[in-house]
């Protein structure tokens, strides 16, 4: 399992480039909609917002059930660069996804974690 080093790596990237840093602990009460995939097995979505020129460092840790994905998707992805910067599991039952919003203005992104019991 990796650890926060490579976060801190990413804080420490954003001063040097002068672009902002948000870190955003998301909580399942948080969620916009948890869907029952079957099998033991379900997707928690989360609406965020990204701010412009920026890192915004998100991590989802659910008490029950192991994290074993994370998906993402942010307007305007076909005209305004975006990029995740880091996209891995910190433990069993918590992942760390990084979005990089170059563009100048926030913009609206969905988070997708599944997990399983």
């Amino acid at each position: 399992m990796k650890n926060r080093t490579e976060l801190t790596t990413s804080h420490n990237v954003a001063k040097r480039t002068g672009m902002k840093y948000k870190k955003v602990a998301l909580t399942t009460r948080q969620a916009r909609a948890t869907q029952n995939l079957g099998n033991g097995f379900s997707r928690v979505v989360f609406d965020v917002t990204v701010p412009g020129n920026t890192y915004a460092d998100f991590s989802f840790r659910h008490a029950q059930n192991k994290v074993i994905d994370c998906g993402w998707w942010i307007d305007r992805n076909l005209s305004q660069p975006a990029y995740p910067v880091s996209n891995y599991p910190l433990t069993n039952h918590e992942w760390i996804i990084v979005l990089r919003n170059l563009a100048s203005n926030a913009r609206n992104a969905q988070l997708h974690f599944l997990v399983k019991r």
